[in-house]
């Protein structure tokens, strides 16, 4: 790959996390959490998925639920970070 078209590919990753930032800060910033629970069976039916996956409620009736991949071909798992190194994995069930 040549450095011109790594320079092209880099600038274009960096649009793509400002648009998509943007695109998440309009809907999350500034939300409450109401809930935390795990799909209901009927929830994992009703998606094709295999597991069960955390789902996090917000007080406008927006669900946050990790997916495996983009074209959320399953359930996904979920790390928690934070600065008192007590990190956590919510994992699929």
């Amino acid at each position: 790959m040549t450095k011109d078209l790594q320079k092209e590919i880099d600038v274009h990753n960096e649009e793509l996390k400002k648009m998509w930032t943007g695109t998440f800060k309009k809907h999350l910033v500034g939300r409450k959490i109401t809930n935390i629970r795990y799909m209901t069976e009927k929830e994992k039916v009703d998606w094709m998925w295999s597991y069960c996956a955390i789902v996090i409620e917000l007080d406008d009736g927006q669900k946050l639920i990790p997916w495996t991949d983009d074209e959320g071909n399953d359930a996904g798992s979920l790390y928690v970070h934070n600065s008192k190194a007590h990190d956590e994995i919510l994992p699929v069930i």
